[in-house]
């Protein structure tokens, strides 16, 4: 016992004087070294849910020397081509898209990942923030993490963990409901995460998507 305690009288303030040497120059990489623009994809995803995306961010140096950055998203019908949504976005990466969600909804949905809500995609590259219908006030963590999923036995469900609540909301027709039939008691105050098998169609008139 008093050979270690002597042990740690030795090492412990060595342990302070170990600083490290950084080297900034040789650990980063300067993206604007050869030209005042670079666009690079942060992420891509063909076919899912009959649809494909891509989300690229953009930074550009002007004149003066001022660094602005931007990301654009696209996603479009992966069989036919054709245009869903493109344009800029303010979220850095998207959890999950769905390019139909079978008659919960008319319109394509994009989750982005972090703390904020679905995204409804009307057409004409217009986005339209889908928030509950009953109170936006019952979110009681702001760094809640949001995470969707497309249930084809019959629900399109929205979770957003780590929010304090212990149930999950349901999309349907452009709106975000509570309802009892997804709530989980009272034996936990809030979700982490989830695991959920699925079925590969809904009924036998759809095929799968995935």
């Amino acid at each position: 016992m008093k050979m270690s305690s002597v042990l740690l009288l030795i090492l412990f303030p060595s342990y302070f004087l170990v600083l490290p040497n950084w080297n900034f120059l040789t650990s980063v990489n300067d993206l604007l070294k050869e030209k005042n623009i670079k666009t690079y994809t942060i992420d891509e995803r063909i076919y899912w849910y009959i649809a494909t995306d891509k989300l690229q961010k953009t930074i550009e140096r002007d004149s003066s020397g001022k660094i602005t950055h931007k990301n654009t998203y696209d996603i479009h019908w992966a069989d036919t081509g054709t245009n869903i949504y493109k344009g800029d976005i303010e979220f850095e990466s998207i959890e999950s898209f769905y390019g139909y969600v079978d008659g919960e909804t008319k319109n394509s949905i994009i989750c982005p990942k972090g703390s904020y809500n679905p995204y409804e995609l009307p057409g004409n590259n217009q986005q339209k923030k889908v928030i509950a219908s009953f109170s936006d006030s019952w979110i009681t963590n702001s760094k809640y993490e949001l995470k969707c999923f497309y249930h084809r036995e019959e629900p399109f469900l929205v979770f957003y963990l780590m929010n304090g609540r212990n149930y999950v909301l349901r999309l349907k027709g452009s709106t975000l409901m509570k309802d009892t039939k997804y709530e989980f008691g009272t034996d936990f105050d809030e979700i982490y995460d989830f695991k959920l098998q699925n079925r590969d169609y809904r009924d036998k008139s759809m095929s799968s998507a995935e």
